[in-house]
């Protein structure tokens, strides 16, 4: 969602021309200026109702604008964005392997919005960020809102254009979620079940999808494989190839596909799939991450 600004103090502005030199100078000179910001200048967390006891809702407010988010090609006038993300989306897609080729593209399914909560939530949440930024303390600078427009009012108008411009926060997780479950894909120690030598490292391993950003969480699952993997002798630079339990063997046979490689700046393992058990991995329910509206 976002609004046209009547002053020119936005990303829009400055970023071209003669502004964007001057902001680079700044930057190389003194370390401040738009050079210097992150993605968003304020966050926040809000409940879409009175029932609720921990937010459902994430704010993000920025200073720049552009017309379509899926080219981001910012505005030559002010403008200002304001990107909302439900916390806890309850829809689900699925992901599953189309070949034993580990270089194929598996076929996704997202599902976005198929949960009535969802919908529900992500109407209420686009309705409180046009009551913050419809503030009187926002008048000197607001102009008036670009999208969705005064065009779109009725919740059925909102979810449309949820529906048509909404992007992914590319959040994804859950495709080897942990646990002990038939669904799990991993023990609590990040091993893969059925396989000994090989663990999963990253945010396909979480159950649920966090209610914020996955960036700390993934770090904190980063540094738990690796304790648990210099702890097994497993220190970085280590070779080794996975292979399948002795109860899995009995079942499928001496098929044993996967190989575990390296990358030692790290500390983590890339997993390369071959033959078809590893694909078993992969054919899990997929919590595809949160809808932005930007």
């Amino acid at each position: 969602m976002n609004w046209r600004v009547s002053l020119p103090i936005t990303l829009n502005e400055q970023t071209r021309g003669a502004a964007l030199v001057w902001e680079i100078v700044k930057y190389y000179t003194r370390r401040r200026g738009v050079l210097s910001l992150a993605a968003a200048i304020a966050y926040g967390f809000v409940r879409t109702g009175q029932e609720l006891t921990v937010p459902d809702i994430q704010l993000i407010f920025a200073h720049p604008s552009y017309s379509d988010p899926q080219v981001r090609t910012l505005d030559r006038t002010p403008g200002m964005t304001l990107t909302l993300y439900q916390c806890r989306p309850e829809s689900t897609g699925s992901i599953h392997a189309k070949s034993p080729d580990p270089v194929a593209a598996p076929a996704i399914r997202p599902n976005y919005l198929a949960d009535k909560l969802d919908r529900r939530t992500l109407v209420a949440g686009m309705k409180i960020a046009r009551r913050i930024v419809n503030n009187s303390a926002l008048d000197r600078y607001r102009a008036f809102e670009m999208n969705p427009g005064e065009k779109c009012q009725t919740d059925d108008e909102l979810l449309e254009f949820a529906r048509h411009y909404g992007q992914t926060a590319y959040h994804v997780v859950g495709t080897c979620k942990m646990g002990h479950d038939p669904m799990a894909v991993v023990n609590d120690e990040l091993q893969v079940h059925g396989l000994i030598g090989l663990r999963i490292v990253d945010a396909s391993i979480m159950p649920t999808m966090t209610s914020g950003n996955t960036n700390a969480p993934v770090i904190m699952i980063a540094e738990k494989g690796r304790r648990h993997g210099q702890s097994r002798g497993l220190a970085a630079g280590a070779r080794g190839v996975a292979r399948l339990a002795p109860s899995r063997r009995a079942e499928q046979g001496s098929t044993a596909c996967t190989r575990l490689v390296p990358r030692a700046p790290i500390r983590s393992r890339r997993i390369v799939t071959g033959l078809v058990p590893a694909e078993n991995i992969f054919k899990k329910t997929l919590r595809y991450g949160h809808v932005s509206l930007f």
